[in-house]
């Protein structure tokens, strides 16, 4: 845990060092800081977060190795958002899990907004999924309500979810097929 807290020390400098030198510089800037994953944690440390309340929840815990913090900064103003890469807190008048609104299937196009940059047909249409499915994960999917399913083939959006699919491989391995003028501005 040491050497995973010092590397944030040391990355949490970088990133000030790099606001500083953004933050006099007249180009409007948009940066954006997040990580892949959560550490891998030894027996000891494991031990140690398990005294955390959120784990007597084994929901909680298996979502806790997907929750990725982000922060973005512009030198200039853009909109602000409270948006989290995974799960946030569990709410108390329903009981529900709920899901802030980003996860990173959406990041590239969600900074490309801020931006104001042009979109894509393909962007827009992400935009437009995320209104309805704003997380999408390996473990499952939320819907805008905080609504878990486990089975996103059998959640109310499995269609939707199933292009989503369809598209992506265009994109990534479809060379032959690729439908360009849908992931160009």
């Amino acid at each position: 845990m040491n050497t995973y807290l010092s590397s944030v020390r040391l990355s949490d400098k970088a990133f000030e060092g790099l606001v500083e030198y953004f933050s006099k510089v007249d180009e409007p800037t948009i940066i954006m800081m997040y990580g892949d994953h959560q550490p891998s944690w030894d027996d000891e440390t494991k031990e140690l977060l398990a005294q955390h309340p959120a784990w007597e929840d084994e929901s909680l815990q298996t979502l806790s190795q997907y929750y990725v913090p982000y922060i973005v900064w512009a030198n200039y103003d853009i909109e602000e958002h409270n948006y989290l890469l995974g799960w946030n807190e569990k709410v108390s008048s329903s009981e529900k899990l709920h899901l802030n609104s980003l996860s990173t299937n959406y990041v590239g196009t969600y900074l490309m907004s801020q931006a104001g940059v042009e979109l894509s047909e393909y962007d827009k249409y992400l935009l437009n999924l995320h209104e309805e499915v704003p997380a999408i994960t390996a473990i499952g999917v939320w819907d805008k309500d905080g609504n878990y399913y486990g089975d996103a083939a059998s959640s109310p959006f499995s269609e939707r979810l199933k292009n989503q699919e369809m598209i992506q491989y265009n994109l990534i391995f479809d060379d032959k097929n690729k439908l360009n003028e849908c992931f160009l501005p």
